[in-house]
């Protein structure tokens, strides 16, 4: 009963902590060899039981793993932040891009469109060819030689012509931050129960699930009166984007000159006036730039400690949970990631979105040059004593416009985007 009595001096010094207690527990062990005990590691945890004459003491538990899974991608949010935290890396793969959410390990790390610049609504542009015809003019003669320099003269006939469109962009909100992966080999795992995160990987860490809500959609924060959950009708297929057309039609006119003519019939003439031209562009897409990540939730629970500050991800309630607090200015907004040189949360675009927007309309300027054909027979001077006509250059006529326009249907998650702040908040996240 000795044993027990010092047992019981020393089970009553102990602080309630996990530390604490190990290592009291341990001294015993030391101290009193007889003394039947277990300990047991299972899952980062440690269950301790001492039994001493039948009486089971169970130890309390110990606080879970603290951080965030290896391959994890999140938003870096504080104010001029221009570096990842230690353990984290810059990822280049995100950097003018959104993500787009996967739940398929194959579609991982797809890329379609071409990033956008520092705090600049993304742009695309599509080629194009349009078609016209010049209408062929009456039959006439024409002094070819000795007249002076010739000019070139137009026939009747088919005129094209190719280019680029204007770059636009989409009316849409966004916000840019920092984005970056862990990388710390054996990273531990305290993300809160229920966090939505992307991960640059073809599997979810262990606790966390794919969700399938998330596949093909951007995750958008939720905006105001909006709860989480809401998601569009339209996915994305990450390997297989959208693409889409414009049509177009435009007008030029000819450049004519004036000549005097033999008075008998000779060759065609093209005859002098406004033309049209039209066509549709090549097919262009997606709208938005972005990068593939598998999207995953987390079905455990976790303390939050070791998240490094400002570090911002997802959850599918609500409120954030304690210790995280709303992404300031990120609600309805798109989130594009910048590298350390971009300007941290900079917003721009339309105003955030609303529930009821699930589709945008956009357009394109284009402007050419068209060349009628060329007639086998040059044109010439005025030659006196002879009637006046005119005829038409092949010098090149400009022609521009605008599209028609095209709707894109946004494939969008609404999820609360929060931000952790540790003890900064005492309550964060409530609304």
């Amino acid at each position: 009963m000795g044993n027990a009595k010092s047992f019981d001096k020393h089970f009553l010094e102990i602080e309630p902590t996990v530390e604490s207690l190990v290592s009291s527990v341990a001294a015993l062990v030391r101290s009193i060899p007889s003394l039947g005990m277990t300990a047991t590691v299972l899952s980062g945890r440690m269950a301790l039981g001492v039994v001493i004459g039948g009486l089971l003491w169970a130890a309390a538990t110990p606080a879970p793993a603290q951080g965030l899974p290896q391959h994890m991608v999140a938003y870096m949010t504080q104010p001029g932040q221009t570096e990842c935290p230690n353990n984290w890396t810059e990822a280049a793969y995100a950097q003018g891009r959104l993500i787009l959410g996967t739940i398929h390990g194959s579609k991982v790390q797809a890329q379609a469109g071409a990033p956008a610049s520092d705090a600049q609504l993304p742009q695309h542009v599509h080629t194009f060819t349009v078609n016209g015809t010049v209408a062929a003019g009456s039959n006439s003669s024409l002094p070819t030689s000795g007249r002076g320099v010739d000019i070139p003269r137009a026939g009747g006939g088919e005129v094209n012509s190719s280019g680029i469109t204007d770059g636009t962009s989409l009316p849409l909100p966004f916000i840019q931050f920092l984005v970056c992966e862990q990388t710390a080999m054996e990273s531990p795992d305290s993300a809160p129960y229920g966090t939505v995160a992307f991960f640059n990987a073809s599997a979810c860490p262990n606790n966390w699930a794919p969700l399938s809500q998330a596949d093909g959609r951007f995750l958008l924060p939720a905006f105001a009166g909006g709860a989480p959950g809401y998601a569009t009708s339209t996915a994305w297929d990450p390997a297989n984007p959208p693409t889409h057309t414009h049509g177009l039609q435009a007008s030029f006119n000819t450049q004519s000159q004036t000549y005097e003519a033999f008075p008998s019939n000779w060759v065609e003439f093209a005859n002098p006036g406004t033309y049209r031209v039209a066509g549709t562009t090549n097919p262009a897409g997606p709208v938005l730039p972005f990068v593939s990540l598998l999207v995953c939730e987390k079905a455990a629970v976790g303390n939050s400690k070791g998240v490094p500050l400002g570090t911002a991800i997802f959850f599918g309630a609500e409120n954030c949970p304690d210790g995280w607090g709303v992404t300031i200015g990120a609600n309805g907004r798109f989130v594009m990631g910048i590298g350390g040189n971009g300007t941290q949360g900079a917003t721009f675009g339309s105003a955030p979105i609303s529930q009821g927007e699930t589709s945008v309309r956009h357009d394109h300027g284009f402007s050419g040059v068209v060349s009628p054909p060329a007639s086998a027979f040059p044109g010439g001077p005025k030659v006196p004593n002879y009637g006046f006509q005119s005829y038409v250059t092949t010098a090149g006529a400009g022609y521009g416009g605008t599209s028609s326009a095209a709707t894109t249907e946004l494939p969008y998650l609404v999820m609360q985007s929060c931000t952790y702040m540790a003890g900064q908040l005492k309550r964060p996240g409530n609304r």
